[in-house]
């Protein structure tokens, strides 16, 4: 119900004019951080995966330009540190930030550019990371979708550097 066309091709147009986009996640949504960089890869985007945390966490940001997108993973209702330091740091230096999300309403939703919603349950239930995982599929297929011609050069090498390894690395 929360989902938005408009606001996954707002990010895949954020993403494919990022100069480097930057993935940030924490605990579960780790795997989706991991899911999105592998997927993104393939188009030749320049990417990095934000592994640190804690003040740590500032040696990835002092690399973040106003060109640069952060994709961040955000899940639950109290906004962390690290999520903080992200938004401050992106008001400063005008970054955009897209945010992968199961609030509708929170400071979160207030503070970054893009919000892309995937609900991941009610609070009482087991929290689903399905939801999420299709949000990150679909973002995939927009800024695939956006660059036609590259996008599927980049996945036809993939295609015959499979052909020709076949035999050496059999998938």
């Amino acid at each position: 119900q929360q989902f938005s066309e408009e606001n996954l091709n707002k990010a895949a147009t954020l993403v494919n004019q990022a100069n480097k986009v930057y993935i940030y996640a924490q605990g579960s949504s780790v795997g989706l951080q991991e899911l999105l960089s592998f997927r993104l890869a393939r188009y030749g985007l320049s990417l990095h995966k934000m592994i640190n945390s804690g003040s740590e966490l500032l040696e990835d940001m002092i690399h973040i330009n106003k060109d640069d997108v952060v994709i961040l993973f955000a899940f639950g209702r109290k906004v962390l540190p690290e999520e903080s330091v992200i938004f401050s740091q992106a008001k400063s230096i005008g970054f955009k930030v897209i945010a992968v999300t199961d609030q509708v309403v929170s400071s979160i939703a207030d503070q970054a550019d893009i919000i892309l919603f995937g609900s991941r349950g009610e609070p009482w239930e087991f929290h689903s990371m399905i939801a999420p995982t299709l949000i990150v599929e679909m973002l995939v297929v927009a800024v695939g979708s956006q660059n036609k011609e590259s996008n599927l050069s980049q996945l036809d090498k993939l295609h015959e550097l499979r052909k020709k390894y076949k035999d050496l690395l059999p998938r």
